[in-house]
């Protein structure tokens, strides 16, 4: 629920205003993407952030 979705590509510009102490829960459809997001995130001092991985594997967690 609320989830948004923002390409590899685009995460620099949709995450410049956000406060990097909000929790964040990185997913994609692999994995991989996910984790260069979460890699940048963390790069630019963000610290609530989670990997959750591929879509798949964050669903059967629930």
């Amino acid at each position: 629920d609320n989830a948004i979705n923002y390409p590899l590509s685009e995460v620099a510009t949709h995450f410049a205003k956000i406060d990097k102490d909000q929790p964040i829960v990185l997913y994609c459809r692999s994995g991989n993407r996910s984790g260069q997001a979460y890699q940048f995130l963390q790069a630019q001092g963000f610290t609530q952030i989670h990997n959750a991985g591929g879509l798949i594997e964050m669903q059967e967690s629930k």
